[in-house]
C-alpha cells in the first residue's frame, strides 16, 4: 500500500557544461520519453521514431524527427533527437518522445549530455526503450 501505480521514471539532475540539467526519463510498454531541460521549461516536444529493424547501427535503419510543439526547422534539435534516440532506444524500432529546453545546442553540450545520461541512466541506457519486456 502506498505504491505508485504508472511507469517506471528515472531522474537525474546536475550539470552539463556548467549548466543546472534535469533529465528525466519515463518507460511506458510502447515507447518512452524523455525530458531534458535547463530552463525549467518543457522547450521543444519531438517524436522520434525508426523503421527498418537493423539489428546493428548502420544496417539500414531509418530514423525520422516529428515536432510536436515548439521550434520548427530547427536542424540542431533533429539532431539531438537523433543521438539522444539512438542512446535511449538503441537499434530498436521503439519511438521516443523528446521534451528538450536547452540554453545552448552545440556539439560540446550533445557530448556531455550522452555522458551523463550514459553515467546515470545506467545500467544499459541502449536498452531503455525496450518495448514489451520487463522496464529497467
Amino acid at each position: 500500500e502506498g505504491e505508485r501505480a504508472g511507469p517506471p521514471v528515472r531522474s537525474w539532475r546536475g550539470d552539463v557544461l556548467g549548466v543546472p540539467t534535469d533529465v528525466f526519463y519515463i518507460s511506458y510498454s510502447n515507447r518512452s520519453m524523455l525530458v531534458v531541460t535547463q530552463t525549467g521549461k518543457t522547450g521543444t516536444l519531438l517524436h522520434v521514431d525508426s523503421q527498418g529493424g537493423a539489428s546493428m547501427p548502420g544496417d539500414g535503419l531509418s530514423v525520422t524527427t516529428q515536432t510536436l510543439l515548439g521550434q520548427r526547422g530547427q536542424l540542431e534539435l533533429e539532431v539531438f533527437a537523433r543521438r539522444l534516440h539512438a542512446l535511449i532506444c538503441g537499434a530498436t524500432d521503439a519511438p521516443l518522445l523528446l521534451s528538450i529546453s536547452l540554453k545552448e545546442y552545440s556539439p560540446a553540450v550533445l557530448k556531455e549530455l550522452v555522458a551523463a545520461l550514459q553515467a546515470n541512466l545506467a545500467p544499459a541506457p541502449a536498452l531503455l526503450c525496450g518495448v514489451g519486456d520487463e522496464p529497467v
